[in-house]
This record gives structure tokens, C-alpha cells and sequence, in this order.
């Protein structure tokens, strides 16, 4: 292990029992493009723990088979489309270029090669280009958020955020609503702000309600529109 920091550790379940796991760079930059370790992975297995055998990399001797995607730098929250399954991330940028990303299967997303945030001495990082084979994010935030849990909302009990994605906000201390308008994502609402905190994780119940974790251990549920 090279760091303490950029962990990742989101976890979600698709359908079909499959267990999507991220793992973030540990802030390390060694081999992150070539796929010889988990670091800057999402990591997709069985629920078993045994390996799906239509995971991208399972016939390639020269990578991890349980990697489903990689280039990731630190992503903090993964949430499935249980309608389309649709696999939505959330990770940190450097000095900005926080991104939203659609997880396909065997995809690079760029780290540590390209960014829309810079190094935190103020050098430039190379900016993502539609050009490239890299998988642009599909929305990104200059200047950071530092997003954490994510969910991606499909539900009754709040129907005005139904097809929304709700993004905690650690250095932005609010809850991000982003919504997903014909295939795009527009900014829409900062939920939550005048708390001032800083907020880890957003999850639904069985019931169909809207519960967010902050960081210093309380756990808010959402009745009705904020």
C-alpha cells in the first residue's frame, strides 16, 4: 500500500447478484494503466466472491481478472439503475475535475493521464478529450465537491427527483441533486447546505425513503422534499 488517502471502498449489487467494488489509487500512480493491480479499479465479482466469467479481463493473463474498469483516481460512491442498470460513479479529482461517470464494462477512465482538474502544485494535467479512447466523465466539477455517497433515486416517494442523482458533498458540504435530462446532466439544487456538514453517504430504505449519512456519524432521513 502506498497511501492512506484515495481508497475508494463503494460497494452496490446489480440484479444479477454481481457485487461492484471500488478501489481508489491509494495515491500512487505505479501501473495504474496497466491493470497488473486492483488500485484505481472498480472490481466486479460473484456474490459468492468467485469471478464472472464474461468479466472483461478474465482471458487476459496480463490483468487482474476481477477488474471490470479502471483509471479511476478515488471513487467514493456507486449507485445502479435498477430500470436500465445503468452503473453510476462518483469520484475525486485532483485540484478539481471531480467527475460522474457511467461505468462500462473494460473501460479506461484516464487516471492518471488525463483530468479536468490540475496537480495541486498548480501543474497542468492533461484535459480529456472526446479524440481519445479514454471514457470522458459524464459531467465534472471545477471547482471540487468532493463528492462521497451517491445515489442514483428511481422511486414515488419523491417524485420530483425520480431519475435524479443525489451526491454527498464533503469539502462541498451539501447534497448535490443532479438532474438526468435526455441522456445529459444538469446541475439543479444544492440540498442541505445551511446544516454545514459534511456528508458521506446517500441511501433509500426498503420503504422507499431517502436517508444521508454525515461524516461526524449522524444520520438524516429525508420525509419530504428539502
Amino acid at each position: 500500500m502506498d497511501g492512506l488517502n484515495n481508497l475508494g471502498g463503494a460497494i452496490a449489487i446489480d440484479g444479477d447478484s454481481h457485487i461492484y467494488l471500488s478501489v481508489g489509487e491509494h495515491q500512487s500512480r505505479k501501473n495504474l494503466q496497466s491493470k497488473t493491480s486492483h488500485l484505481g479499479t472498480i472490481v466486479r465479482l460473484n456474490d459468492d466472491g468467485s469471478i464472472p466469467g464474461d468479466n472483461p479481463f478474465v482471458d487476459d493473463e496480463s490483468a487482474r481478472p476481477e477488474i471490470y474498469s479502471y483509471g479511476h483516481r478515488n471513487p467514493q460512491g456507486i449507485s445502479i439503475d435498477d430500470k436500465t442498470g445503468t452503473i453510476w460513479s462518483v469520484e475525486h479529482g485532483p485540484k478539481g475535475g471531480d467527475e460522474i461517470n457511467i461505468i462500462k464494462t473494460g473501460r479506461n477512465y484516464g487516471w492518471p493521464l488525463v483530468s479536468y482538474g490540475s496537480e495541486y502544485n498548480g501543474a497542468e494535467i492533461k484535459k480529456t478529450s472526446h479524440e481519445t479512447d479514454l471514457e470522458e466523465p459524464k459531467y465534472y466539477y471545477v471547482p471540487s465537491i468532493a463528492p462521497a455517497g451517491l445515489l442514483f433515486y428511481s422511486g414515488d416517494e419523491y417524485p420530483d427527483w425520480n431519475g435524479h442523482l443525489l451526491i454527498g458533498a464533503l469539502i462541498g458540504t451539501h447534497v448535490n441533486l443532479i438532474s438526468l435530462e435526455e441522456g445529459d446532466l444538469k446541475k439543479k439544487d444544492r440540498l442541505l447546505d445551511d446544516l454545514n456538514m459534511r456528508f458521506r453517504g446517500v441511501s433509500v430504505s426498503p420503504a422507499g425513503k431517502i436517508y444521508i449519512l454525515t461524516e461526524n456519524g449522524i444520520i438524516l432521513r429525508i420525509d419530504t422534499e428539502v
